[in-house]
């Protein structure tokens, strides 16, 4: 069973990433993205107690500058489109490589061939008058390489309804 652990800014700490994707947006794709908030989704595909995914999450969560919570983080207020990119199956993860490791150390064991850690980065935008295509070719043509990783875009409607995704690329 795969467990979804969500990672957010702190509310007034500067969004670095976010900031770059808007720069990028505005100046090369000529898009109308004028905010971006990013969160960093990991995947863990292995039996855990609650208890143990509590202290994953909070090992993986800089509690000076972010929050996080296990399954989906609270809604991310008022945005146009949120983009999901995470890598294909058979594809190296270097994070969720390392982000193993770390699991094994806070499990006090090395997790199985039938067990690992994903990654993925959400990307929830804001602009005027953004439409879904010009979310798909800011998430096609900066933000993913689609030969290697997957692109999910959602509006505030479908993200709501949408379950949380805890599925792995296998």
């Amino acid at each position: 069973m795969a467990h979804r652990i969500e990672i957010a800014l702190k509310s007034g700490v500067h969004d670095a990433r976010g900031h770059g994707v808007v720069r990028t947006a505005l100046g090369f794709l000529h898009l109308p993205v004028r905010h971006c908030q990013c969160r960093d989704i990991y995947k863990i595909d292995a039996r855990l107690t609650q208890k143990q995914l509590r202290e994953i999450r909070k090992a993986f969560t800089d509690p000076v500058i972010a929050t996080s919570s296990i399954g989906r983080y609270r809604a991310p207020g008022r945005f146009d489109w949120l983009i999901e990119i995470g890598f294909k199956h058979g594809v190296t993860d270097n994070v969720g490589r390392t982000a193993r490791v770390i699991v094994g150390d806070l499990l006090g064991r090395e997790l199985t061939d039938s067990e690992d850690v994903y990654t993925a980065t959400q990307y929830i935008i804001r602009g005027d008058n953004l439409s879904r295509d010009h979310a798909m070719h800011l998430a096609k043509d900066h933000l993913a390489n689609e030969l290697i990783q997957s692109i999910q875009v959602f509006s505030p409607e479908e993200w709501a309804a949408h379950p949380v995704d805890e599925t792995v690329p296998v």
